[in-house]
């Protein structure tokens, strides 16, 4: 349990699964993995920038209940921000590295996920407080690291297919991403953010999720059914999960378990096409 919290916590995890998810984005258009600098690429940057907006928000953190999530950053903020530090700089200098047409692609969402924790309003509200627009950010640029980004560094080109794996990607993004909004409605309270949970309540939150999942597994059966069964299997697993996300007390086996999901779906994309 204490390995799950310092990995899920620390937003180690979630970084190693915004890499895998690429890779997966190989595998769903046709190509092979590619273990190259884009691949670290995508490990330091989400987890630099998963840093940077909690430690943007430490003072508004210090008020939130003392969940084991937020004690666990608290007592570990200096060495958070010496990560971020390094992170964001190891970051900027692979960037230059890149493939050209790969540096542009990044442009969008690099932009969009460093502006997304910080102040960018004259009242000094951060584009996550806007609204709803928090998990549809979430869902875009997750979507794009995992079929744009692969398709512009692969062989691949901006197909239908990529197109659809896009959506797909999005809606599966957007079902694990509503969960949290749930857990986070005390906070989001404490600051007048009103996302998705507030205007339909936990209830039919849950159950959007659910229809997100459908509509994400019936464009990978229409659009992408080379890989439909694996991609398949990692949906109904996402959906059992959140289906079981109310009943689990401890918060990092949730985080731990919805973060694993995308690791998981390019295991079971890679292994499939393996045996196939």
């Amino acid at each position: 349990m204490r390995l799950i919290r310092i990995l899920t916590f620390s937003n180690f995890w979630i970084a190693v699964g915004a890499a895998a998810f690429c890779q997966a984005g190989y595998l769903f258009l046709g190509d092979q993995p590619h273990w190259d600098l884009l691949n670290l690429f995508c490990f330091l940057s989400c987890w630099s920038v998963y840093l940077l907006i909690r430690v943007a928000a430490v003072k508004r953190i210090t008020h939130y209940e003392r969940t084991h999530r937020w004690q666990f950053f608290l007592d570990h903020i200096r060495f958070f921000r010496l990560l971020t530090f390094s992170g964001l700089l190891a970051v900027a200098v692979i960037y230059f590295f890149l493939p050209f047409r790969v540096r542009m692609v990044l442009l969008l969402p690099g932009f969009i996920s460093l502006i997304y924790g910080l102040p960018v309003t004259a009242r000094r509200r951060k584009l996550r407080d806007i609204g709803i627009i928090k998990v549809f950010l979430i869902g875009f640029v997750w979507a794009f690291v995992g079929s744009i980004l692969p398709a512009a560094a692969g062989e691949g080109a901006f197909s239908p297919d990529t197109i659809a794996l896009f959506f797909a990607q999005f809606l599966f993004i957007f079902a694990n991403a509503l969960p949290f909004d749930i857990s986070d409605m005390k906070s989001d309270a404490m600051h007048a953010v009103r996302t998705i949970p507030y205007y339909l309540g936990a209830e039919l939150t849950y159950t959007l999720s659910f229809v997100c999942l459908v509509a994400s597994g019936a464009i990978h059966g229409y659009f992408l059914p080379d890989t439909a069964v694996p991609a398949g299997v990692t949906i109904m697993l996402s959906g059992l999960l959140i289906y079981m996300s109310g009943q689990i007390k401890h918060e990092q086996v949730l985080f731990f378990g919805i973060d694993s999901l995308m690791l998981l779906q390019f295991l079971l994309v890679w292994s499939y096409l393996f045996v196939h």
